[in-house]
């Protein structure tokens, strides 16, 4: 596992479906995925039995933010993903116990620059806090990357807001967002996560009046019954998307889909991956 310091995140402006290709430019094939935890459910929906589908998502993808990850599960990715660097530390005052939200990346293509956690309260920088009342503690875990081939670099940011306390989705998106403009400057944006909130909230409204875009909704502007995102193994209909891809003006949308994969009869998560494909148009 690797952990590295506590900091902050930018918002900039929006911008259209991907355009023509450009030379040399970049290509990220991103995930966000809610993996859930590793509970001592008995079946097919043990950990035992769901983690080789998890370990298939991370086939061609570039970046991945996951949730819900405890560090039994963190282990098992980093022994079977031997090409990926991770940014990881669970939620709680003990490093070692407790859920967390890392990120990551393919080490052959991508160098950190810097990398941090935070958490989602009036104490950002303080292990285990939680000040507004929300059911769990909650964080949110950045990296600043340079791409290999091109030295263009990017920021990338993934959370788990919390599921019952609507004011702390808020005051949590509200910091989130003032770190990513403290933390990013002018580089490129990718916001990832479980929000725990459909398109109607005003989370998702401070979201894109930021000028951050969600991915899927680019190619996908009409609502339909495939777009859930949390099914919670009983319906694979309805409209309960919650987990989301946001990017800043200088991408361009190429492809984005639920992934409605199902491992031996049986979905891995209670959540589907959201996977987008985008590319750099604005540098």
């Amino acid at each position: 596992m690797c952990f590295f310091g506590i900091s902050m995140l930018l918002l900039l402006p929006g911008a259209g479906n991907l355009r023509n290709k450009n030379e040399g430019s970049l290509n990220l094939k991103i995930m966000t995925y809610n993996i859930r935890y590793a509970s001592d459910q008995p079946g097919l929906h043990s950990w035992n039995n769901r983690r080789e589908g998890i370990l298939e998502s991370f086939s061609g993808i570039d970046i991945a933010g996951l949730q819900e990850v405890l560090p039994v599960q963190m282990e098992y990715l980093n022994s079977n993903l031997p090409d990926w660097g991770v940014i990881f530390r669970s939620r709680e005052k003990d490093p070692d116990k407790g859920e967390g939200v890392p990120l990551l990346y393919r080490k052959d293509k991508f160098l950190l620059l810097g990398s941090g956690i935070f958490w989602l309260s009036d104490t950002p920088e303080t292990p285990g806090s939680n000040t507004w009342d929300a059911a769990c503690n909650r964080i949110a875990t950045w990296g600043l990357f340079t791409d290999k081939s091109n030295n263009q670099e990017f920021f990338v940011c993934n959370t788990h807001l919390d599921h019952v306390s609507q004011y702390a989705r808020e005051k949590s998106i509200q910091l989130i967002l003032s770190h990513i403009r403290n933390l990013a400057a002018d580089r490129p944006i990718i916001l990832m996560g479980d929000f725990n909130i459909e398109e109607d909230n005003v989370v998702y409204q401070m979201i894109v009046q930021n000028e951050l875009r969600d991915t899927y909704r680019d190619l996908h502007q009409e609502r339909d019954s495939t777009d859930l995102t949390f099914h919670g193994w009983r319906d694979e209909t309805g409209l309960t998307r919650i987990d989301y891809i946001f990017v800043s003006h200088h991408f361009g949308t190429g492809d984005s889909e639920v992934i409605r994969k199902k491992i031996n009869g049986e979905y891995p998560s209670d959540h589907l991956p959201v996977v987008s494909v985008v590319e750099i148009i604005d540098p």
